[in-house]
């Protein structure tokens, strides 16, 4: 598994870090040897259970695979802590950071002067929105002062798998992609548009393998640098100023020893026909702030309403951002417009001042790279029950839940109602009696689930149904009803949760529940992700 190689390699690079000359020698006692006492994984907010269990054995095995590699063996092994996801811990920076550094300490006159004048002034409520590469994650937790401690009480929590990766996605099918175009057409290339689209486009019946890794090496290579480019630029002004232009040029992108391989750029550009050889050192664009906000907004504003919607509901007192994307002044813009709280209530982390124990923080004292708040305040949460000075908060009260409470046929990312198969459900009860469900199979079926029971909520997918191929070559019933049902938790080791109970025909008869293929599988498309593939949409390039 690419996971448990992943897992590998970092365990191998922070044991290399840790026990790396230069630092042991700054950290005293440089002839003594470190170890790994315990490791702490974050996770995505609304990672599901079946998820959460896959990860930990990912994790275990690649311990092990490394205890016994290094002859480790008589050395303890780390303690492995899977309790608390990347939201949080962007709350635990933060508050651990107001209290210490800006109220020396004293919990009480923190809670009094955050909470807002129709509060008690003991309770805060504050949400975290981070924003990463693939989710989008929403945190909402109340805070009560007992004595000297803080006692967190999880209020809300929900992710949408839409996040940076779809925002660059945009950025390259809006203005990267026609930039080619208007490049080409400029040139008097013939066909530029199909040409691009045979190219960048959906994989064409009989295209040879060659093309398919092409296609993708240029993606990765052309696309991705250029499209992280103006996304880099727009993240550095403050405020969003529709006049503003961002401009694109190619050595500016691609510097020394940066630039594509030849052979991918000839996937491109090797145009038969075309009145001239096209020379891509000269290729530049520019793209307006007006257009690039739109483009963000597009994708991220059905995802960040609802998020919106639901901190607006619980009266939060602050809203976090935290993730990459959280710089961007489109994104901060439309969060805002949204009136989840007051303007001045929304902290956006990566300018947020901390102090001198944030090991990260840049020459201003601030976070700058919002992401590292996963892991720093992961930190805190481990040592927060009391191994801070200062700081008492009662972390262990904080776990992962699941938001799968509706499950049913997702289509175009929503379930209808009409479409449920489980109501309202505890994934984490392993003692909740839940009825079996029945329905007519249409293979293939993707099973999906949303947490409120409002069929506008985004849903998430979850498993997939289909046909076995061993059964594709023989008769296939007309009418297929499957029954799916909750696995006892001793026959669950890996903690599936559902199985095909039994399947019947048209007729009655029971079929074997072998006909039908269920696995995990939690992302909406059935083919291979955008980064993968080199295929963009190009319905809209014109």
């Amino acid at each position: 598994s690419m996971m448990t190689f992943f897992m590998v390699e970092l365990l191998l690079q922070v044991m290399r870090e840790i026990n790396a000359p230069s630092r042991r020698e700054n950290r005293g006692e440089s002839k003594q040897a470190r170890c790994l006492r315990r490791i702490v994984l974050t996770m995505p907010t609304a990672m599901t259970r079946p998820e959460r269990r896959i990860l930990e054995v990912r994790m275990n095995e690649a311990l092990a695979e490394v205890w016994r590699t290094t002859q480790l063996a008589d050395t303890p092994k780390p303690i492995i802590q899977m309790q608390w996801d990347e939201a949080t811990a962007t709350q635990a920076v933060f508050v651990y950071n107001e209290i210490v550094e800006r109220f020396y300490g004293d919990t009480e006159s923190f809670m009094h002067a955050s909470a807002r004048c129709c509060s008690d002034g003991n309770g805060l409520r504050i949400a975290s929105l981070d924003i990463g590469g693939g989710t989008s994650d929403l945190i909402i937790t109340s805070y009560r002062n007992e004595g000297r401690g803080l006692l967190p009480k999880q209020e809300f929590r929900e992710g949408f798998q839409c996040a940076g990766d779809d925002i660059l996605k945009g950025v390259i099918e809006n203005h990267v992609i026609p930039a080619f175009l208007a490049y080409l057409d400029a040139r008097g290339c013939p066909d530029a548009q199909v040409f691009l689209y045979n190219r960048l486009g959906p994989v064409q019946s009989g295209e040879s393998a060659l093309r398919k890794i092409r296609r993708q090496q240029f993606s990765q290579q052309v696309l991705v640098p250029l499209g992280l480019w103006i996304l880099g630029q727009h993240e550095k002004y403050q405020k969003f100023d529709t006049e503003h232009q961002v401009a694109v040029v190619w050595d500016q992108v691609f510097g020394r020893g940066q630039k594509p391989a030849a052979a991918v750029l000839e996937h491109i550009f090797s145009y038969e026909g075309s009145p001239e050889d096209v020379d891509i050192d000269d290729f530049s664009f520019t793209v307006s702030a007006a257009l690039l906000n739109k483009t963000i907004t597009s994708v991220m504003e059905p995802f960040i309403e609802c998020l919106a919607e639901a901190t607006y509901y619980y009266d939060c007192d602050f809203l976090l951002l935290a993730g990459r994307p959280s710089r961007f002044p489109a994104l901060r813009d439309l969060i805002i417009q949204c009136m989840p709280v007051s303007a001045d209530r929304v902290i956006t982390m990566h300018d947020y001042e901390v102090g001198d124990w944030y090991p990260l923080r840049n020459s201003k004292f601030q976070i700058g790279d919002p992401k590292t708040c996963a892991a720093v305040g992961a930190m805190i949460c481990a040592l927060s029950e009391g191994q801070l000075d200062d700081f008492h908060m009662r972390t262990s009260q904080l776990m992962m839940k699941s938001t799968a409470r509706f499950i049913g046929q997702i289509s175009q990312g929503k379930i209808n109602d009409d479409y449920i198969l489980f109501r309202d459900i505890d994934m984490e009860k392993d003692d909740q009696k839940i009825s079996d469900a029945t329905f007519q199979l249409h293979p293939p079926v993707a099973l999906g689930f949303r947490q409120l029971d409002l069929d506008r909520w985004p849903a998430t997918m979850l498993y997939s149904l289909r046909l076995k191929k061993s059964n594709l070559e023989g008769r296939v019933p007309n009418e297929i009803n499957v029954t799916l049902t909750r696995l006892p938790p001793d026959d669950d080791p890996r903690e599936k949760l559902f199985e095909v109970e039994n399947c019947v025909d048209e007729n009655g008869d029971f079929l074997s529940s072998k006909l039908v293929k269920m696995g995990l599988q939690t992302m909406l498309i059935n083919n291979l992700h955008w980064a993968d593939t080199g295929c963009f949409d190009l319905s809209g390039v014109k």
